[in-house]
């Protein structure tokens, strides 16, 4: 992955030697790392930046346990967040509003929301959503939340 955030390198490192599925397989790095250039690419679209958004591709699907239905894994990568937040430099950093922005984020991401208590969630949700092609599931601009998201879907 191509970090920005020097600090974030650590608390990937961790995630990648703590991952409980297939390093290599479709919610690992490879898949982060894809998360990671659709927000860049919504937030340039947008002139919006935030850290939230390289946290997210890092921890979005950090606590999953199984490859197939994990119903439970966004709300696990937001309880490990919480948890680990005095451990590592990049979530210390955060602003009180960010951090919360990051928990609900990664706990909501697997569920369609219509309307988000924040653009950064959306932008969030949206990088992720774009990445279904990964899976067989061609991205539907219906489970969008902004509009240049909507574009981009095939």
């Amino acid at each position: 992955m191509n970090l920005n955030n020097k600090d974030n390198e650590e608390l990937l490192q961790h995630i990648i030697e703590n991952f409980k599925i297939d390093i290599n397989g479709y919610h690992g790095p490879a898949h982060w790392s894809r998360v990671l250039e659709n927000t860049k690419k919504i937030s340039e679209y947008y002139n919006f930046q935030s850290p939230v958004f390289e946290l997210f591709a890092i921890l979005h699907d950090s606590q999953r346990e199984n490859e197939n239905s994990d119903p439970y894994h966004g709300p696990r990568a937001a309880k490990w967040i919480q948890e680990n937040r005095n451990n590592f430099k990049s979530l210390q950093n955060l602003t009180e509003d960010e951090f919360l922005t990051l928990k609900y984020a990664c706990d909501s991401h697997s569920t369609p929301i219509k309307f988000s208590p924040s653009y950064i969630i959306d932008i969030c949700h949206d990088s992720d959503r774009l990445d279904l092609g990964r899976v067989g599931i061609s991205p539907c601009a219906s489970y969008m939340n902004t509009n240049y998201s909507k574009s981009l879907c095939y």
